[in-house]
């Protein structure tokens, strides 16, 4: 049977796990959506509006990679 400190660590473990495979699969996703509307854009027949609902970005950061296509695949 493990005491109270060694079950806190566990928890702890797991949670901070957990955290950091949630926030690099996000940052996955979101370089996968990113890479999509670039690859729509470069296309040149969809308009914005159309890339962000395929792509799975808002409107906005869809014009902002327009505007800027350096920022889009490094952005968290």
């Amino acid at each position: 049977m493990c005491d109270y400190s060694d079950w806190v660590y566990e928890k702890g473990y797991q949670t901070g796990y957990q955290q950091a495979y949630q926030q690099a699969y996000q940052e996955e996703v979101r370089k996968y959506a990113v890479n999509t509307a670039e690859k729509m854009m470069k296309d040149g027949n969809l308009p914005d509006e159309k890339i962000a609902k395929i792509a799975g970005l808002s409107l906005e950061e869809v014009q902002q990679l327009r505007n800027h296509p350096e920022n889009g695949s490094d952005q968290s």
